[in-house]
């Protein structure tokens, strides 16, 4: 099964810039695409799989911080993450975001 059969909810692609917490390096990230139970951040820094990661970013004028663990990691490109037990009022926010 494909990552894409995997997936619980539907991405939708997107460009925001965001901070990472949980990696080390600052090279400059953003986020490529986000569901309600995850999203793609690109990157060229290196991450390890099963890192847990939170992610601030802005969606809709309101900042947001996503937990969760990484999934797929993709050198010099970029990594996937898993939302783990995000509160209810940022799963509004990306409900709301994502239409």
């Amino acid at each position: 099964m494909s990552g894409e059969d995997k997936r619980r909810h539907v991405r939708l692609p997107m460009i925001i810039e965001c901070q990472v917490d949980g990696i080390s390096g600052h090279g400059s990230m953003r986020m490529s695409d986000l569901s309600l139970s995850g999203c793609y951040i690109d990157t060229s820094t290196a991450v390890a799989l099963g890192a847990e990661v939170a992610i601030a970013a802005v969606l809709k004028d309101r900042p947001v911080v996503l937990t969760g663990r990484v999934v797929h990691s993709h050198p010099r490109i970029g990594f996937g993450v898993q939302f783990e037990a995000l509160p209810a009022d940022v799963v509004g926010v990306i409900q709301q975001f994502l239409g």
